[in-house]
């Protein structure tokens, strides 16, 4: 996950290029939220992303829609925490002029915004409940009528939600509709918190750390092993929006092109003793091991399994490209092929 990317341009084919949107993990937990979001990203069905605050709902959102054939419609988000309840139903379904008080002129409603794309509700389960009332009914017609209108009119608009809550825990205190529980978890994502993908985060770190170090122009390129550690170690609470923080402010605040782990400013970290500092060796063997990794993923979905293929373009011979394959457990991933690879 990364901060607020530039829209990308249209894709609207498959896989999803995950990393071209800020979404970077290899971890297993990781991997499964990516290929569910693949599977459905081009289907109008509602998605429910859930996850800790700071995780990336709002970033596989956006994937799920510049992934899809909508990508070139408009993706619409909405923080529902953030519009009074007494204004929800004019704020996404619009109003005619003269509907109420202040309405002197009409006005356009967030859902016809987002019409031929996606509407993006985010902590939904701050909806009241004359709110979810009203947003059960559009999805189970897609129709909308604007405040003071007389007519009904279809919208074609895909639907994702996304809440840091336990929904059906609040279904069960009544504090959320069931009915719209079920009509919102047609497909769940779950995306893990960061303490539960720790291989991630030196990749993550390297990620901002660039993307930092080219919006502040500065120097430096680098984390140390000794930093690394430190951020592995950490449970990080506010995850991956959290890490980019302190990745950004180490960036901001450094003279030097290899950030150390006294760079890191970690609220609640007791300091770089917590893991020990690894050997040259191993921090490389490490750093190779996650960058193989990546390379291959890269290499099978460029050239959708086939084997032949992606060894060619990585210039290995075909034997020893699938000797990887199943050193990192990748082997499964062939889709093209048959049969056994000598």
């Amino acid at each position: 996950m990364s901060g607020s990317p530039r829209r990308p341009a249209p894709m609207g084919g498959f896989p999803i290029d995950f990393k071209a949107l800020g979404i970077i993990g290899s971890s297993s937990s990781f991997q499964q939220a990516v290929e569910r979001a693949n599977k459905v990203a081009d289907l109008r069905i509602p998605v429910l992303l859930l996850g800790e605050t700071g995780t990336g709902k709002e970033l596989f959102g956006r994937a799920l829609h510049y992934g899809s054939t909508r990508s070139s419609g408009p993706l619409i988000p909405v923080n529902c925490g953030a519009i009074p309840d007494e204004l929800f139903e004019s704020e996404l379904f619009g109003h005619e002029r003269g509907a109420f008080t202040d309405a002197r002129s009409a006005k356009c409603g967030l859902i016809e915004l987002a019409s031929n794309g996606t509407l993006f509700l985010d902590e939904v389960e701050a909806l009241s409940s004359s709110a979810q009332a009203k947003l059960l009914r559009f999805l189970e017609d897609r129709k909308l009528r604007a405040l003071g209108a007389t007519l009904m009119r279809e919208m074609d608009v895909r639907v994702v939600v996304a809440t840091n809550e336990d929904l059906a825990d609040r279904v069960a205190k009544r504090t959320f509709r069931e009915d719209l529980y079920y009509r919102l978890r047609v497909v769940t994502i779950l995306i893990p918190p960061l303490r539960d993908r720790r291989e991630d985060i030196p990749a993550l770190a390297r990620h901002f750390l660039m993307s930092a170090a080219a919006e502040f122009n500065r120097q430096a390129s680098e984390i140390s092993p000794a930093a690394i550690d430190k951020l592995v170690s950490f449970d990080w609470p506010g995850n991956v929006r959290e890490l980019r923080n302190v990745i950004q402010a180490a960036v901001a605040l450094s003279s030097s092109n290899c950030l150390d782990a006294d760079d890191l400013e970690i609220e609640g970290c007791t300091g770089p003793a917590m893991a020990p500092v690894e050997s040259m060796q191993a921090a490389k063997a490490r750093v190779v091991e996650a960058f193989e990794m990546e390379y291959l993923r890269k290499a099978l979905a460029d050239s959708r399994g086939n084997i032949s293929k992606a060894a060619r373009a990585a210039c290995k011979n075909r034997r020893a490209f699938f000797a990887l394959l199943k050193k990192h457990g990748l082997a499964g991933c062939i889709g093209q092929e048959r049969g056994h690879p000598e």
